[in-house]
């Protein structure tokens, strides 16, 4: 697999805008010819979106810029990769854009995380034939009756 594009923590972003998403990736170590290019989602079902991209040279390195239409980018977790007019290959960023239904767009910088938690152990929930428990909840109904 590739190296991944390292992107700056402060000056990258992704926010919806209107009907779209807008990301703004700063990659400080990367050089591109300032132009036109693409922005490639990616997410686990294989799924792509790719949209033209601008690419602005920053301080250090470049700055890629581009829109894509939110109902195209639905719940999921995004993998980027961007891609000058001129070049062949696609050069995955190491950020990804995540997206849930009604929920606000956020860009998360750096490597995936390799550690899993452990699944939650769930909690002995008492019987409901429990004869304390019943007389409980038949106080509490009784309570919320008056």
């Amino acid at each position: 697999m590739p190296e991944k594009e390292p992107v700056s923590v402060v000056t990258s972003l992704a926010h919806r805008r209107g009907g779209d998403v807008r990301v703004v990736l700063h990659l400080p170590g990367l050089d591109l010819p300032p132009g036109s290019g693409l922005l490639r989602c990616s997410n686990a079902d294989g799924r792509r979106v790719r949209r033209p991209a601008t690419i602005t040279a920053a301080d250090e390195g470049v700055r890629v810029e581009a829109l894509f239409p939110a109902g195209r980018l639905r719940g999921a977790v995004w993998r980027l990769a961007v891609k000058a007019a001129t070049d062949d290959a696609w050069l995955p960023v190491e950020a990804r854009v995540l997206v849930g239904p009604r929920q606000p767009v956020a860009l998360l910088p750096g490597p995936r995380p390799v550690t899993r938690l452990a699944e939650p152990v769930p909690a002995d929930l008492p019987s409901t034939r429990d004869p304390i428990l019943a007389r409980l909840r038949r106080r509490v109904a009784a309570r919320l009756r008056r």
